[in-house]
């Protein structure tokens, strides 16, 4: 299916096919892990069928956290927050620190910045005082989420990018920058985060800094529409789909249109990206003004 066409309808038909097969497996406590337009065919028959399925049983702790993320993607944090408190007490000693941060998440989602303060240091001091890039990235998103000031950010933002520096952590901090709408101080670390690995994710975060921050619209779009060709890898550093400040593809094109006076190009984009992400109001405005 990578190279396929499809017109809209099918698209549809064959998500929920995939959908519905993924679910299953999940329920019999089983995950894929390598999901990708190459691991999908359409059979004779017009059906999907799922290749290269090497299933790996996933314990019922990590089943019900692989969930949480899933609802918290899904704008359901509270039904999140359950699921990945029943993960913790299944897991006990032995919880991943990404298990604490999805809970962090979760309730951040739900404005509880005080408890979602006290689980972060809980899970920090476990780590003896020595936390995760993950905990480090949550961190950051608590002090966005709060409002915190600059200098508090900023510090967050410090303790991210110390050595030793690898692309994951790179990519977080200037991720970071990005919510904050830093442009400017950003574009050099995306082009480290590009450098070390021109992936579907480095192309979208380079993309949108230049194109936002106006720099370089042609090479934003350019990398932009380069994106779409390229595979989704699910094991960035963070989740591309759900991330709250982290642009679609559909709206860095639609905004880059938008900038060299395409107004009716940018539209559908516009409006596929307000789909995707209905509590983005940043979008909503750029839909607003390329309708004017």
């Amino acid at each position: 299916m990578a190279d396929a066409r499809l017109s809209m309808r099918e698209i549809l038909r064959f998500s929920v096919e995939i959908a519905e097969a993924l679910a299953s497996a999940h329920q019999a406590g089983i995950v894929h892990r390598d999901l990708k337009p190459d691991n999908v065919m359409v059979r004779p028959d017009g059906h999907i069928k799922i290749l290269d399925f090497y299933p790996l049983p996933m314990d019922r702790a990590e089943l019900r956290a692989r969930a949480a993320q899933l609802y918290l993607g899904a704008g359901r944090p509270a039904r999140a927050e359950e699921l990945i408190r029943e993960a913790l007490a299944l897991n006990g000693a032995e919880t991943f620190d990404w298990f604490w941060g999805t809970l962090v998440l979760t309730l951040l989602q739900q404005q509880q910045y005080e408890e979602a303060q006290q689980v972060l240091e809980q899970a920090e001091a476990r780590q003896g005082g020595h936390p995760s890039g993950w905990l480090e990235y949550v961190r950051i998103a608590l002090a966005l989420a709060r409002g915190d000031s600059d200098a508090a950010v900023r510090e967050a933002l410090d303790q991210l990018s110390r050595a030793p520096l690898d692309r994951d952590r790179l990519f977080r901090a200037t991720l970071a920058l990005v919510a904050r709408d830093e442009f400017a101080q950003a574009e050099p670390h995306a082009r480290r985060v590009f450098a070390m690995n021109p992936d579907h994710g480095a192309h979208r975060l380079l993309a949108w800094i230049l194109i936002a921050g106006e720099s370089d619209v042609d090479e934003g779009r350019a990398l932009a529409e380069k994106a779409r060709t390229l595979p989704v890898h699910w094991t960035h550093p963070v989740n591309l789909r759900s991330e709250p400040f982290f642009p679609t593809l559909q709206h860095s094109l639609g905004l880059a249109y938008l900038k060299q006076g395409r107004s009716a190009e940018a539209i559908p984009l516009l409006e596929e990206a307000a789909r995707l992400q209905p509590r983005r109001t940043l979008v909503q405005e750029h839909l607003d003004q390329a309708r004017r």
